[in-house]
């Protein structure tokens, strides 16, 4: 689940829970909630299983504890920080579509669609180039052609 965890250098704290489940021959398992912001948060967690398994009234039950951490957020690998893309005026595209992805997209049409096709285009019998890019060229051009049409 995606959580919005902005809490550089601050505490976060989490909810350990052992579950015991009668119905599995009394298994025991540990399950880890969180982050949460506020020790509370964390505490309902432990507090929610307990009351579940206990309502089963089967000897099934649960126990808990809240642990802590300080977060340091780090970009993985030397990543930068992602740029945000500004917002497209009224009259600007709002998707920007290149030769390249409709060359993508038409080499996973046709694998899918027309095997023997997509293998022609892939390596062409007579000289055994892959001849996918002049065909997404080729069709990038006619619906750039389309899209032109269609505004005016």
């Amino acid at each position: 689940m995606a959580r919005n965890i902005g809490a550089d250098g601050r505490r976060v704290y989490r909810a350990v829970i052992v579950q015991t489940d009668q119905r599995r021959d009394g298994k025991s398992g540990t399950r880890y909630e969180g982050p949460y912001d506020s020790p509370g948060a964390a505490r309902a967690r432990v507090t929610f299983w307990r009351n579940y398994w206990d309502a089963y009234d089967d000897g099934s039950s649960a126990t808990g504890h809240i642990e802590q951490a300080h977060t340091v957020w780090t970009p993985v690998d030397g990543e930068q920080p992602a740029t945000p893309r500004p917002t497209p005026g009224p009259d600007e595209p709002r998707i920007v579509v290149t030769v390249a992805d409709v060359e993508a997209a038409l080499r996973n049409y046709l694998a899918h669609l027309d095997y023997d096709l997509h293998k022609s285009l892939a390596s062409n019998e007579e000289s055994g180039a892959d001849t996918y890019p002049d065909e997404a060229a080729d069709l990038f051009d006619r619906l750039a052609a389309a899209a032109k049409e269609s505004d005016q």
